[in-house]
């Protein structure tokens, strides 16, 4: 679905293929499966509650797993994965 210049409250959103563009989010759980990665251009979230289920959950768990598991190389594999996260998209 493509939303453009909507607002949602209150309410729960499955944001997965989803399409957000100029959207406003108040007081939302907002939740993410893992399925296809959900476009989101200049919304805005306030006092919203993220929740990452299903193939999210556990690629989530397994990160946690390898910084806390698996030694000094999996911490650095999971700082490195960070330090991507933080560089701006191309």
């Amino acid at each position: 679905m493509e939303y453009v210049d909507r607002s949602f409250a209150d309410s729960r959103q499955e944001i997965d293929g989803n399409h957000y563009t100029n959207c406003r989010f108040d007081r939302c759980d907002i939740s993410y499966r893992g399925g296809e990665i959900p476009n989101i251009v200049d919304c805005k979230f306030d006092d919203c509650n993220w929740h990452f289920e299903d193939a999210a959950e556990r690629t989530l768990a397994f990160m946690h797993y390898l910084y806390h598991g698996t030694g000094e190389s999996g911490r650095e594999m999971i700082e490195q994965t960070f330090e991507l996260i933080r560089q701006p998209a191309p």
